[in-house]
């Protein structure tokens, strides 16, 4: 599923498993560069997990708690099929 959900891309050589060097890649070129580069982190992020973000940019990510949180409970309730606090989550 990786290879083909990328492979409409044209990442850089050795970048396709490599978070922090396609990510660096897609915002130091001309154009609309951190557009890009949001695409980029996000697509290589849901592919290859957190785990394949360097820790020290993760820390700097300005609400970290709260994003990791509703990350961790969209996970919940699409891929576990859990219900998620109404407190939390209101309907609109």
């Amino acid at each position: 599923m990786k290879r083909r959900l990328l492979s409409h891309f044209s990442p850089p050589s050795g970048t396709l498993n490599d978070w922090k060097a396609a990510t660096l890649a897609a915002v130091n070129h001309s154009g609309d560069s951190d557009s890009t580069g949001s695409i980029c982190g996000a697509i290589l992020g849901a592919t290859l997990g957190v785990a394949a973000i360097p820790p020290r940019w993760i820390e700097r990510i300005e609400n970290r708690v709260l994003l990791d949180k509703t990350a961790t409970d969209m996970h919940a309730a699409f891929v576990e099929n859990r219900t998620l606090s109404m407190r939390e989550y209101p309907p609109n």
